[in-house]
């Protein structure tokens, strides 16, 4: 995966899945904004897949469709974040890089109840 001043191409790249989950979320939700499908290969065990699973789950709510295979391979395509409406937000949840993402594609959350 190439990660350039023009924007993300997209691609393959095979990653641990030893690593934070943070990492492969972020990665995962560069998806709908690169230009080519982005394809990740784990190449050993997932260790933090309920987190990851958030993520995509997320990413479901907002217009985002992914597909996985068995936790070993995940592919994003291109694709627009559409605004659900009305969304709950947890406490703990504010800490995801999720939100840091719809900023930059101009989705807006109007109010958060806390």
């Amino acid at each position: 995966m190439l990660i350039n001043a023009k924007g993300i191409s997209g691609g393959q790249a095979e990653i641990s899945g030893q690593i934070s989950s943070q990492f492969l979320s972020a990665l995962l939700m560069t998806g709908p904004l690169s230009r080519d499908k982005i394809v990740l290969k784990i190449k050993d065990e997932l260790m933090s897949a309920p987190y990851v699973h958030m993520t995509m789950n997320l990413m479901k709510k907002f217009g985002i469709i992914e597909n996985s295979d068995k936790d070993m391979l995940f592919e994003v395509s291109p694709g627009q974040y559409k605004s659900p409406g009305t969304y709950f937000i947890e406490g703990l949840n504010l800490k995801i890089p999720f939100y840091d993402t719809l900023t930059i594609k101009g989705c807006n959350i109007l109010r958060i109840s806390m």
